[in-house]
């Protein structure tokens, strides 16, 4: 009776004992279903998940100020993105200046009223800076004297005559017009040099070469020339012929480049000349041989491309200055100097 009662005892504790501790197949199993599950054992340090299974927060971007760096760190080798240089004042070929080629194809000139605006004695047509007809300019009050002895209502009257004839006019203005007070320029020989002598009011005098350029020795070589001058030449006083009475005093002259003569510039009150003075000499073009392999102007004249975008006119038809892609240091001015002398007239 004992023997029994201890075996029903036995299977008794045997069975509780698997109610609370599973088999260890299911619990493998269960692990393997659900890796992400974590296990505590009974005894021993917990286990660590593992870092592969785990998916892991994004990290938070640093807060980085690139604005305001550390004033205790210096930059090393850091090099500026943009270079100011203020010593090279023209162009040479391939600097970029002059352009674009669509523009250069268009042959624009100071008449081409596509790109720039007509004088008052012409009117824009199709692009092109066309002669008005000399009663549609207004009448002031102010005469004008013209180098063929006339009088006119106007400069604008003169020069739309002017513009028809290809011949200059305009002399000065006046109430009464004299012979002796026109204006007028002639060149005299002195050994190699054409100094030029002009007749004012006041009597003759040179030209001074202060303010002498390339826009002015234009408007004198066209008389002889239609493609204009070479260069801008001057000469010391007394460089000039000895035996030759020059007069003692000069004046300055501003032009355009668009003048038809000196006596449509401005013209300066006389100065007294010493023997380190420069006065103004003519040095006109002349045909190169052979073919241009610069730039050729829209007259056919041939300069170097580095007189081209500088804010002079070196072609005598403004066709150097048309086609600009930068704007040269200086040309600014040399623009608005144009603009002023124009509205003087």
């Amino acid at each position: 009776m004992k023997l029994i009662t201890g075996l029903l005892l036995t299977t008794f504790l045997l069975k509780t004992a698997s109610l609370e501790n599973p088999s260890n197949g299911e619990s493998h199993s269960n692990i393997e279903q659900n890796p992400q599950i974590l296990t505590k054992p009974t005894s021993g340090p917990v286990q660590e998940p593992n870092p592969s299974h785990v998916q892991q927060p994004a990290a938070p971007k640093p807060n980085i100020d690139t604005k305001k760096p550390n004033n205790d760190t210096k930059p090393s080798n850091v090099k500026p993105t943009l270079k100011l240089n203020t010593t090279d004042t023209e162009p040479t070929p391939g600097d970029g200046y002059l352009g674009p080629a669509q523009c250069l194809e268009k042959k624009y000139t100071r008449l081409s009223c596509a790109k720039v605006f007509c004088p008052p004695w012409m009117r824009c047509v199709s692009g092109e800076c066309l002669c008005k007809i000399p009663y549609k300019c207004p009448k002031l009050q102010t005469n004008v004297c013209g180098l063929d002895g006339s009088s006119y209502t106007s400069m604008c009257q003169a020069q739309a005559i002017s513009c028809r004839s290809k011949e200059a006019i305009f002399s000065h203005f006046s109430p009464r017009c004299q012979e002796t007070d026109q204006i007028k320029v002639t060149l005299k020989d002195s050994g190699s040099h054409k100094v030029l002598e002009i007749n004012t009011e006041k009597g003759k005098m040179l030209v001074c070469g202060g303010l002498w350029d390339m826009a002015a020795a234009n408007v004198v070589c066209r008389n002889t020339n239609p493609k204009g001058a070479a260069t801008g030449t001057k000469a010391r006083y007394d460089s000039l012929e000895k035996n030759i009475k020059w007069p003692s005093e000069c004046v300055d002259v501003q032009c355009t480049g668009s003048e038809l003569s000196l006596a449509e510039c401005s013209i300066h009150k006389p100065k007294h000349l010493n023997a380190t003075s420069e006065v103004a000499v003519a040095n006109c073009y002349k045909e190169p041989a052979g073919e241009c392999e610069k730039f050729l102007c829209v007259n056919g004249k041939c300069i170097n491309r580095d007189r081209t975008c500088n804010g002079v006119d070196d072609c005598g038809d403004n066709s150097d200055e048309m086609c600009c892609q930068r704007e040269l240091e200086g040309m600014r001015f040399a623009v608005v100097q144009v603009c002023v002398f124009l509205g003087m007239r």
